[in-house]
């Protein structure tokens, strides 16, 4: 159960455009509730900074849907790990590389510059911050500067997703627990049963 209530979202009309980019990029048939009060220019702000990382750039959608899930992996939001394995699945991710992400040093399903991105981003999302010169260097031989701002830019978007749902404990929507509980299985955890 959340630990705020959440707004209804005929309260916050001027939003709906967030929602609709939300409701595109999640799939989520319907949300109800807008998020826990939370200031309008906040919502607007995380929207347009989700459809400016998200929408377009030289990374592709897949990769950047693996980025938010193994970061999300690695701060240990199971809110957003069921969320980012609806988005994987949705941006044309194969099941067979979702169920082999957490493992894909070892895995032929990732290519060597997939494993850069996806080592600097569990660099990236722990606390303290694990990233070192060597990730740099390891990133720049299969990544542009701007590409390598881009995987980051990701990275920074899920850790702010990853701390307010996580310390909000917010709900889980029906369609991201479907996901979860068909892809993270074993990964089941504190908010398994929130759904619905």
């Amino acid at each position: 159960m959340s630990r705020l209530t959440p707004l209804p979202r005929e309260q916050l009309g001027e939003l709906e455009s967030t929602f609709q980019t939300f409701r595109k990029s999640h799939g989520l048939r319907r949300q109800q509730r807008a998020h826990h009060g939370a200031p309008p220019q906040i919502l607007q702000t995380l929207g347009a900074l989700a459809r400016a990382i998200l929408e377009g750039g030289a990374v592709p959608l897949s990769l950047k849907s693996c980025i938010c899930q193994i970061a999300s992996w690695t701060t240990g939001c199971l809110y957003c790990q069921a969320h980012f394995a609806n988005n994987m699945l949705r941006s044309g991710v194969a099941p067979e590389k979702l169920e082999n992400l957490w493992d894909f040093e070892r895995s032929a399903l990732f290519s060597a510059a997939e494993r850069a991105a996806l080592r600097f981003a569990v660099a990236a999302s722990q606390v303290p911050n694990g990233v070192t010169d060597e990730h740099f260097v390891e990133l720049k031989r299969h990544w542009d500067d701007g590409q390598i701002v881009e995987i980051l830019a990701t990275i920074c978007y899920v850790g702010f997703l990853n701390r307010w749902n996580d310390s909000l404990a917010t709900t889980l929507e029906e369609i991201p627990a479907q996901a979860a509980a068909d892809t993270l299985a074993p990964r089941a955890g504190k908010r398994a049963s929130t759904a619905g």
